[in-house]
């Protein structure tokens, strides 16, 4: 029983920097879904998504989400923003309301459910500024429900091509998340 277990723990060390490669590869790092880095946890919306991520652990494993990045305008200030997001929504306009339409939709895919969270969560981690802040960019009149999710439009292309490169290799994307998740003991989360 002794050998298994320390036969087990080496196997664990070897998978866990193959897979944690593979997962930079395709964005999709979820080392860091267990708890946020950044000071400003709250305020840019890491918390919100981890707890969400987690919730989603325990409710809709195996369940399809729509990944998506749009091209946003906010009915307050005309200002066009692009915004990742995901939802259980077919039909991306039932997400419009009387602050923001959505102009244009760049990229839509379904995938699972957790994954698209993790992938959204890596995607805004990596593309919204250094030390951003939501509630600088925003005052009180001008925010929406999705705020946090705003990346600089100079990035569409960059992130465009990330997501393609998830769905282009979505079984493999999938067999790395899975991996990881086993490896990082993050499918067992209940905090």
């Amino acid at each position: 029983l002794h050998l298994s277990e320390s036969l087990k723990e080496k196997t664990l060390k070897k998978l866990d920097p193959y897979y944690t490669q593979k997962a930079i590869n395709f964005n999709i790092d979820i080392a860091s879904m267990n708890s946020s880095s950044t000071s400003n946890a709250d305020a840019n919306g890491d918390n919100k998504r981890i707890t969400e991520f987690k919730s989603d652990l325990l409710t809709n494993n195996g369940a399809i989400r729509h990944f998506y990045l749009v091209k946003i305008k906010s009915n307050i200030d005309d200002k066009h923003y692009i915004q990742i997001g995901t939802t259980f929504n077919k039909d991306l306009v039932n997400l419009n309301n009387d602050v923001t339409e959505i102009v244009e939709v760049y990229r839509n895919v379904e995938i699972e459910s957790n994954l698209a969270i993790a992938l959204q969560y890596s995607l805004i981690m990596k593309y919204r500024p250094d030390d951003y802040v939501a509630e600088d960019e925003f005052n009180e009149f001008e925010r929406f429900n999705g705020f946090t999710e705003i990346v600089p439009m100079k990035y569409k292309t960059s992130v465009c091509n990330d997501i393609d490169n998830v769905a282009d290799n979505y079984k493999d994307v999938k067999i790395v998340f899975k991996n990881l998740m086993l490896l990082k003991g993050l499918n067992n989360l209940s905090d």
